[in-house]
């Protein structure tokens, strides 16, 4: 594919009859031998031979394929070279994911409400949405495009879903913010604010739950934007009341407790909690009675 500014990928070079002459992986910006990189949808007649090249050929660095390609090359293979002009997104950083789900919301074919989801007379649904079946939009709901519900998943009373793809048997509950975010399977919310995130499979957050997505400053996050929220793996429980701070990355398998401000990344595996102690003593003001 022709690229217009520089990737850190392999760069194609080629012949006149358009077949292969070498790949330069990861070439140092501005020294690209060509504006064409290798996306790795790859056809062989004879696999075996390549086979034979990989497991022959040793490298310190992660180009073993590229090396075993122009070493077919140098032996006479002739590997033509087929550009692609279609759409493509690398996944090369969470965002990427948010971005490749809005794509093919917008695209869809079939977008719009499967026969079999529940909508509410007064739920509000506008723009590109897809809607799938078994899926339930409660009372006062608003869904505005583009947008993906999962298979029975279910939009809470009251609930904001923008710009947002949402997987399969989801709970948004009820005053429930989600904004241009990534949700994986199986994840419940519950009077939170979810904007520019990308959540993964069978993550709970308990009632009050925020992500910071803007800095004080206004100064760039991460990835090259000024807003992003929250980055997390699967299987992971939050308890009430606890805020992310923007940009923060929580592994998976993790327990994060209840009231607790996030400002670092949290690993895989953690258990999170904060030590504290209230001070309990004789109350000695007189309470006065309304009415």
């Amino acid at each position: 594919k022709k690229v217009e500014s520089y990737f850190p990928g392999g760069y194609i070079q080629h012949d006149d009859f358009m077949h292969l002459t070498s790949i330069i992986e990861k070439p140092v910006p501005g020294t690209e031998p060509s504006d064409m990189i290798n996306l790795v949808y790859h056809y062989f007649k004879n696999p075996n031979k390549l086979y034979e090249k990989v497991t022959a050929i040793n490298s310190e660095h992660d180009d073993l394929y590229e090396k075993s390609l122009l070493q077919l090359v140098t032996e006479g293979a002739k590997l033509k070279v087929i550009p692609y002009a279609g759409h493509w997104v690398p996944i090369k950083n969470p965002l990427d994911i948010y971005r490749t789900a809005r794509y093919f919301v917008e695209k869809e074919s079939h977008a719009g409400i499967h026969s079999k989801a529940r909508i509410h007379l007064s739920a509000q649904i506008s723009g590109d949405v897809i809607i799938e079946e078994g899926a339930k939009i409660d009372a006062n709901a608003v869904i505005q495009g583009p947008a993906y519900i999962g298979k029975n998943t279910i939009i809470g009373v009251g609930s904001f879903v923008r710009d947002s793809y949402i997987g399969e048997n989801c709970v948004v509950g009820y005053a429930t913010e989600i904004a241009r975010s990534y949700i994986g399977n199986d994840t419940w919310f519950h009077h939170n604010y979810i904007g520019d995130s990308i959540i993964g499979d069978n993550v709970s957050f308990g009632a009050g739950c925020l992500t910071g997505n803007l800095r004080l400053d206004e100064g760039e996050i991460a990835y090259g934007t000024k807003k992003l929220g929250l980055v997390t793996g699967d299987n992971i429980r939050v308890g009430i009341g606890t805020k992310f701070m923007p940009g923060t990355k929580v592994g998976s398998n993790c327990m994060i407790g209840a009231g607790l401000v996030i400002a670092e990344d949290i690993a895989d595996n953690s258990f999170v909690k904060t030590e504290t102690s209230l001070n309990i003593k004789p109350n000695t003001k007189e309470i006065p009675k309304r009415g």
